[in-house]
């Protein structure tokens, strides 16, 4: 919890605009997500939002959500139906969207705009009909997307790496662990 002040601390006195609490994992299996993005918010920052799956939060949690302030949710949704219960086995596709549907509810029947609702799947898992996803949940949330899948297998450990690659992050964002270590890329994973 200290790091975690100070780093918001910091950011805000520097004028920092936006925060996402989440890197690699699950935010949400932090007992304290919504006492952090309370304390982002109370500090100053303009824009906090995280990311989920959505899979370990209770009723109480979709409340949360929507009372804490947050300002975005991206959802990472694995495909549809089948697809979706068989990658996020043991959780349920209509489990996640009556979540979904209920935070919305929440957040109409509070009169407010924010938290502004994204999904997020991996290419590969809709690519057989992209349509249908979008389709599906572009009437529900605020915005549909999709990304690339990437290989973030160990044996990219020894994946050749071009010499006069300069990472924007650095310029554009910081990445800070759970433990203050500051990454210099957004996407280095394994510390390097």
């Amino acid at each position: 919890w200290w790091i975690f002040k100070k780093v918001v601390d910091e950011a805000a006195k520097r004028g920092v605009y936006s925060i996402k609490l989440s890197w690699r994992g699950e935010p949400h299996l932090n007992k304290s997500i919504w006492k952090m993005v309370r304390y982002a918010k109370a500090a100053g920052i303009t824009d906090v939002a995280t990311l989920s799956n959505a899979e370990s939060m209770k009723e109480k949690d979709l409340y949360e959500l929507v009372d804490s302030g947050l300002d975005w949710v991206s959802f990472s949704v694995d495909g549809m139906k089948e697809s979706y219960d068989k990658i996020r086995h043991p959780a349920k596709f209509d489990d996640f969207v009556e979540k979904v549907k209920k935070i919305i509810e929440i957040r109409n029947d509070r009169g407010k705009s924010k938290p502004l609702i994204r999904v997020q799947t991996i290419f590969s898992s809709i690519e057989h009909d992209p349509g249908e996803f979008f389709n599906f949940w572009d009437p529900l949330v605020d915005k549909v997307n999709f990304i690339a899948d990437e290989d973030r297998a160990d044996d990219m450990r020894n994946f050749p790496r071009d010499p006069d690659f300069v990472c924007p992050s650095p310029w554009q964002r910081m990445t800070v662990g759970f433990n203050g270590m500051v990454f210099p890329c957004v996407s280095d994973f394994l510390a390097r």
